[in-house]
């Protein structure tokens, strides 16, 4: 199944805010830019590498799988 640009950026942008991360820091913490984080919450982005996906995961403290799925409710078990 492709991965849906929409809930993967919904994700970023949800578990950034819950964790008090701006866009800039977001994007340094992977070695991008603020304007790259942007782009990436609003969906406007090429395919994502796999390490790439990793370094998100591990700035945001979740796991990979947690950024590509629907939006539901955290819970503990989530947090890497």
């Amino acid at each position: 199944m492709p991965l849906s640009r929409s809930v993967l950026g919904a994700n970023v942008r949800r578990l950034r805010v819950e964790r008090g991360l701006s866009q800039r820091e977001l994007g340094e913490a992977v070695g991008r830019g603020q304007s790259w984080a942007s782009d990436l919450e609003r969906g406007v982005h090429e395919s994502l590498k796999v390490d790439l996906l990793n370094g998100i995961a591990k700035a945001l403290g979740v796991r990979v799988e947690r950024l590509l799925k629907k939006t539901r409710a955290p819970s503990v078990s989530d947090r890497a």
